[in-house]
């Protein structure tokens, strides 16, 4: 079988559901050393279970990564038992209220982006002092369309992934000498638990699965990483380009 990532050591935040499950199961079948990590054990246990259903290994670690010291006990422990990091992919976020922005209670705002920005922030630096001492390594921040231009009700959620946008380009700026690839990612739709809560009346048959997006960003988008760094891609062009 082929192993494309052998040798790698990859981690993936979110990786107990959704697109970070299905990037983290094709991390590992691609040979990659993959350690996943969320807020829930329960199903951080049920992804690692699924992996070994497969013949496959995952390291799974409960972390919170919107706490600065729970994320310093989860790159403690991949520098003692990985003792290195290839890979990033940051798929943790959560929806937080749709509703209008001025009807957001503060303690709803902080949260999401505490999740999904400071959490990002956090994974990306520690990992980025990592990557360093290898001169090597590629970050890929999970974005979304509503990153690029806000929408009505999602104003959270949108402000959140907006931020995501920016840190990358600014880290990509800084690492640019240190062999370091930093980009971001937007999947567009696709057939998980979030998009389903926010867009409830939607057919989810007529969405791409988790699985054809981990595809795409294992066998098309981390191969190639160097090529994007700074940029953020939109995983239908890429997509569509490979059907041409």
């Amino acid at each position: 079988m082929a192993a494309p990532l052998a040798g790698k050591v990859a981690l993936v935040t979110g990786g107990s559901a959704g697109i970070g499950r299905a990037v983290a199961l094709a991390l590992a079948r691609a040979g990659a050393e993959t350690v996943i990590c969320a807020r829930g054990e329960a199903v951080l246990q049920d992804t690692v279970k699924a992996a070994a259903d497969s013949g496959l290994k995952i390291d799974a670690r409960r972390t919170d990564v919107g706490r600065p010291d729970e994320v310093n006990r989860l790159f403690d422990a991949i520098k003692e038992k990985q003792r290195r990091l290839d890979i990033l992919i940051n798929a943790a976020g959560i929806l937080g209220p749709l509703t209008d922005l001025v009807n957001i209670p503060p303690l709803a705002w902080e949260e999401v982006m505490r999740i999904n920005l400071t959490g990002t922030f956090l994974t990306c630096c520690a990992a980025a002092r990592m990557m360093k001492t290898q001169h090597s390594g590629c970050i890929i921040n999970i974005s979304s369309g509503v990153g690029r231009r806000g929408r009505a009700r999602w104003g959270a959620y949108a402000t959140s992934k907006f931020g995501i946008e920016g840190l990358t380009q600014s880290l990509a700026e800084e690492l640019d000498q240190e062999g370091i690839s930093v980009l971001a990612v937007n999947p567009g739709p696709t057939r998980t638990r979030m998009r389903a809560l926010a867009c409830p009346d939607e057919d989810p048959a007529v969405l791409k699965t988790p699985e054809a997006v981990a595809g795409m960003l294992v066998s098309r988008v981390i191969p190639t990483a160097h090529t994007y760094s700074g940029q953020s891609l939109n995983l239908h062009d890429l997509m569509m380009q490979n059907r041409a």
